[in-house]
């Protein structure tokens, strides 16, 4: 298999984001139940997509981080839901289909609403500015699908300028050494002016954007640190299709 897909990400992350939440569907639905950061985030997506009627969970990693309850019907596309584990059935209201967020296997204008959680980051090509094509891929993905007037809605991993800028720089040396020591692939995170930036560009209007309150846990590459010490705070972005 060559290194890059021919979906825009690096045959190493589909692999490795696939086996990732496949094997710890249990384990990382227990995290986000337990962590303030996912309980507010949970919170404030449920506020978003509250009466829809159809709605498309992009990656959505084997849990719906909202309250399936408030939406008609639910369509939820990962890499791997032709794998998925025994013992997690979805609720009677989401249906699970094997897909890409950069090649969605759904026909144009057949939504009403769009869901990203916690999904950007981990949109990985060979170097940076492969990862932002992939970005602006699974936007205009999730444009196609939207019928006119139908909303995306964004919750991502963000951090600051600074900090982007580190990141952008060591990618090319880091990502090679996580992917190697860790199951988890690397990943890399926008400053929440880019992704909103972003969102404009392909939506062509106005972007709703508010920071989700933390808590005093998040998960880091699968593992619980310390939000005092982490530079990332989640977003949440909303716009509607023209």
């Amino acid at each position: 298999m060559s290194q890059e897909s021919s979906q825009g990400q690096t045959s190493r992350s589909l692999a490795a984001n696939g086996t990732f939440f496949r094997d710890r569907m249990a384990s990382y639905r227990k995290s986000i139940e337990e962590l303030e950061i996912y309980a507010n985030i949970h919170a404030s997506l449920s506020d978003a997509i509250s009466g829809s009627g159809r709605l498309v969970d992009i990656g959505n990693g084997g849990s719906c981080d909202y309250d399936t309850r408030l939406v008609r019907e639910i369509t939820a596309i990962d890499l791997f839901f032709d794998e998925i584990l025994p013992g997690h059935p979805p609720p009677a209201n989401v249906t699970l289909k094997k897909g890409s967020a950069l090649d969605l296997p759904e026909p144009d204008q057949s939504y009403d609403c769009a869901v990203m959680a916690m999904l950007i980051h981990h949109l990985v090509g060979t170097n940076v500015d492969e990862c932002l094509k992939n970005v602006r891929r699974a936007l205009r993905e999730a444009h196609r699908v939207l019928r006119p007037g139908g909303k995306i809605v964004v919750a991502e991993s963000c951090v600051g300028p600074f900090f982007y800028q580190f990141e952008r720089l060591v990618f090319p040396l880091v990502s090679p050494v996580i992917n190697a020591l860790i199951e988890h692939p690397a990943t890399i995170q926008y400053t929440p002016q880019m992704l909103r930036a972003e969102i404009e560009n392909v939506f062509e209007g106005p972007v709703e954007m508010k920071e989700i309150p933390r808590g005093q846990w998040l998960l880091h590459y699968g593992f619980k640190f310390p939000c005092a010490l982490s530079p990332a705070r989640p977003f949440q972005f909303c716009a509607s299709r023209r």
